[in-house]
């Protein structure tokens, strides 16, 4: 009996060390973790609010250019370089690139995709302003003579995408003899010259927003305009969701920066 009892004395002392091993060993995890959370509570709460105005800015993704709203001067559009700028928020960037890995990349490559696309409209406004340079055969629009080419431009593509303006092209002459023709679209000068010129430029302009090449460019630039919108909709309240609002609500940001290594 006294031997059985010993048996089971020695049976229990070796399971027990394991046991106990695995006991600190969760201790030390739950300590680790705590640690880590305690540490990344206040960290999180800082950096939401950076990422939160991140988001709400342009910095985040640029601009989708649409032929459907183009501004009338391209040049003047506020479009953010191609780096997100995160200047002073360099932690804030760390945790996208660890703890966000993927939807890191699909900014990244959003923002490229973007910027062709855009680049590819400018590039397209500008030669069809070349192209009807050269046949109107008039001076840009300076003191009181001369064409709106990008308006023009801006107007066909409008016409072509949306149906706007819905009103006709409309020549009229000057309140005075001596002063110029105007040629119109919904109240907007499109040339000011002579009778000729105008009707010219009338005829012009129609084989503009009327040429097959012209209509399937434009629908093209604008179906991909909307679906990149759609994207950067989709990343952004991913972003929201899965980021922001979830530290708003308790959890800690995922990845690693310098500040919380």
């Amino acid at each position: 009996m006294a031997e059985l009892i010993q048996q089971l004395i020695q049976l229990i002392q070796l399971f027990s060390l394991p046991i106990s091993i695995i006991a600190l060993f969760i201790s030390i995890r739950q300590y680790c973790l705590s640690k880590r959370v305690n540490i990344l509570r206040p960290h999180s709460d800082r950096l939401v609010e950076v990422f939160e105005a991140w988001l709400e800015s342009r910095s985040f993704l640029p601009d989708v250019l649409s032929p459907e709203d183009i501004p009338e001067d391209i040049n003047d559009v506020h479009l953010p370089p191609l780096k997100s700028d995160l200047s002073g928020l360099r932690f804030a960037e760390d945790h996208l690139k660890t703890g966000y890995r993927e939807k890191y990349r699909e900014i990244n490559d959003l923002r490229k995709q973007i910027s062709k696309h855009n680049d590819e409209i400018k590039k397209f406004v500008e030669a069809s302003c070349e192209k009807l340079k050269e046949e109107l055969e008039l001076l840009k629009y300076k003191a009181g003579y001369g064409a709106y080419y990008r308006r023009i431009v801006v107007m066909s593509l409008k016409k072509i995408t949306i149906g706007y303006p819905e009103t006709e092209l409309k020549i009229s002459p000057g309140a005075k003899p001596s002063e110029k023709w105007k040629l119109e679209w919904s109240n907007y000068g499109l040339i000011i010259g002579d009778k000729e010129e105008c009707e010219r430029g009338l005829s012009i302009i129609k084989e503009l927003y009327t040429s097959p090449n012209v209509v399937e460019k434009a629908n093209e630039l604008l179906r991909n305009a909307k679906s990149l919108e759609d994207k950067r909709t989709e990343l952004e309240e991913w972003l929201r969701i899965n980021l922001v609002d979830k530290i708003k609500i308790g959890g800690v940001i995922k990845g690693k920066c310098e500040a919380c290594r």
